[in-house]
């Protein structure tokens, strides 16, 4: 989704979570974007 002012993208396989969102005007992105996205497969326990 974009605008005049701001591009936003969404992540739909995984539930619709926000994955970037980046100013038009200056370009630069409003929070840190990772460049890949990895599933972790992470147990009850966490390990």
């Amino acid at each position: 989704m974009e605008n005049d002012y701001v591009e936003i993208s969404f992540l739909p396989r995984w539930g619709g979570k926000l994955f970037s969102a980046r100013g038009k005007a200056n370009g630069y992105d409003y929070f840190y974007r990772q460049a890949v996205i990895k599933p972790g497969l992470i147990g009850p326990l966490g390990v």
